[in-house]
């Protein structure tokens, strides 16, 4: 189990606003589905997209192992990485 695991909600989203960077985001069934960087770990939440307005968003998963987000490569833009030529 994780630091970010044992906090509580409300810490949690603190965390994640102040520092979790949003990687991505995708439609998975009936859900959006974000990803964040956050140190060490990545974080997806989700939300129910038939109540956008209404629906908290809750933790889906905390990932460690970075092999796990091969779902999210095609999705993440990269492009500002690179230095023009």
């Amino acid at each position: 189990m994780t630091e970010f695991e044992v906090l509580s909600n409300e810490e949690q989203a603190e965390t994640l606003r102040r520092y979790g960077v949003l990687l991505a985001e995708r439609i998975c069934w009936h859900s959006r589905v974000y990803l964040y960087a956050l140190s060490s770990i990545y974080i997806e939440l989700f939300q129910e997209l038939s109540e956008l307005e209404y629906a908290p968003v809750r933790i889906l998963n905390v990932i460690e192992d970075p092999s796990e987000l091969e779902v999210y490569l095609n999705e993440i833009d990269i492009s500002g990485l690179f230095l023009a030529p």
